[in-house]
């Protein structure tokens, strides 16, 4: 211990880790203090002082903080990919029923009346609408990772999307929705959609 330590002055301590066999077999991991007290004539370690703790609590504790934080983090990976993936697969179905709304409408317009052609657009908005929330969803994904930025956005714009999105739902529960005039803030449009 001397000859380690020999590098240390008076007055200096150094810490270290040692693991240790138990008489019960089982390994014990304690946190040892180093102090060197005094030195002799000649300036060697004369009297050191080892304060040593056991920790094997705090290890143990410390090791199973890291396995639950790298499965949240593989968790929080699939998740990731999960949502990136369904978003792509999601698309390809809105954009048929966006392009065949759009087909419906151009070609068939007096065949389907004023009340037909009010329901296909109503259809195409809503496949629209679905198709910026998979956007967003896609975004959101990706924001975990990045970051997604705050931008100047009017939370007027995004309670009327939002309130088009969800007015089936208002008209079936006979709901009333009374607003206010709100303002245009700095955040992330995303998460002020799902805010709202």
């Amino acid at each position: 211990m001397v000859v380690r330590y020999s590098h240390l002055k008076e007055d200096e301590s150094e810490e270290f880790l040692i693991n240790v066999r138990h008489k019960d077999n089982t390994e014990r991991t304690f946190r040892n203090r180093m102090t060197v007290l005094q030195q002799d004539e000649a300036g060697k370690n004369y009297l050191i002082l080892n304060v040593a703790e056991d920790i094997t609590h705090v290890k143990r504790h410390e090791e199973e903080l890291e396995r639950q934080v790298e499965a949240l983090n593989k968790s929080n990976r699939d998740l990731e990919q999960f949502a990136y993936v369904a978003s792509h697969d999601l698309q390809e179905p809105l954009r048929k029923i966006i392009a065949f709304g759009e087909r419906l409408s151009k070609k068939y317009t007096d065949l389907l009346g004023s009340e037909g052609q009010f329901f296909v657009e109503r259809m195409t908005n809503a496949a629209s609408r679905m198709h910026g929330l998979i956007e967003d969803l896609l975004v959101y994904s990706r924001a975990s990772r990045q970051g997604e930025t705050n931008t100047p956005i009017s939370l007027n714009d995004i309670v009327k999307r939002v309130l088009e999105d969800l007015e089936i739902k208002i008209k079936e529960a006979n709901a009333h929705i009374h607003l206010a005039d709100l303002p245009t803030l700095e955040a992330q449009p995303t998460q002020m959609h799902q805010l709202f």
